[in-house]
């Protein structure tokens, strides 16, 4: 029997995707901010649902400020984050801001929804499609952020790098899977104290929730990639259904992953 080709494997698993309702609910809670906010030109925020206070310094860029022109979109206004903290008044204090590399900028785009958010290696950006007061906008900035530490990766095994090549293999898809994969890890490494198994009587991120999210997220950014660069003259190999499969436990199990380093 002929092995698999990537585009049967790819079916094969896509016909597995998660019921859409789920997706739809989870998205929807993921999407309840942690306090109403108008954002205008540059201010402080601090908003409070107990048990959680998000902190949020920004900066209006406007018009006619050039950073607008290396953005990969238009955008009327963007804002610039200067400082983002979360509380949790019985887990402590994240500084999303603070794992940041040297030299970056975090923008956000609060009217926008789509999931086209982007780390940009080469002008050392990230422009986040989410508002920052909504559980969903934290957890889509985090993952971005784990995309900058890509900068630290051999060239070859780059997002920036993917996006400037024509010709792509097995290794290459890999490589790129294992790059989204790395970034959801990061996401949930440092967002997993302030993560609840269950509801609570007051605020709460399910954790249910954000890994239904994550993984539709890395879904919709992939498959059609995938789709694209891989010759149905060549099989998928294990290597890269390895990186693919993201019902295996070291996709999703980050509990564990954490506790083993």
């Amino acid at each position: 029997m002929r092995p698999e080709t990537p585009s049967q494997y790819l079916e094969k698993h896509l016909s597995q995707e998660m019921d859409e309702q789920s997706v739809t609910n989870a998205i929807r809670r993921l999407e309840v901010p942690f306090g109403e906010a108008t954002y205008e030109g540059e201010s402080k925020i601090e908003v409070k649902k107990e048990p959680f206070m998000v902190t949020l310094e920004y900066t209006e860029i406007r018009p006619d400020n050039p950073v607008l022109d290396k953005t990969r979109d238009t955008h009327v206004v963007l804002y610039r984050v200067d400082e983002l903290t979360i509380n949790r008044t019985d887990v402590g204090t994240l500084s999303i801001s603070a794992f940041v590399p040297e030299g970056w900028h975090v923008y956000f785009d609060p009217s926008e929804t789509e999931e086209t958010s982007y780390a940009d290696l080469h002008e050392k950006m990230i422009v986040l499609r989410r508002d920052p007061l909504q559980p969903i906008g934290l957890l889509t900035l985090l993952h971005e952020i784990g995309h900058t530490y890509e900068s630290e990766m051999p060239k070859e095994f780059t997002q920036e790098t993917f996006e400037n090549r024509n010709t792509f293999d097995q290794t290459d898809l890999a490589a790129k899977l294992q790059s989204e994969r790395d970034a959801w890890a990061f996401a949930f490494k440092k967002i997993r104290p302030f993560l609840d198994a269950s509801p609570t009587n007051g605020f709460s991120i399910q954790r249910q929730d954000a890994l239904v999210y994550a993984k539709k997220y890395a879904l919709q950014s992939y498959d059609i990639w995938v789709r694209s660069q891989q010759s149905e003259r060549r099989t998928m190999t294990d290597f890269a259904k390895d990186y693919y499969d993201l019902d295996q436990p070291d996709w999703w199990d980050l509990e564990v992953e954490e506790e083993k380093t």
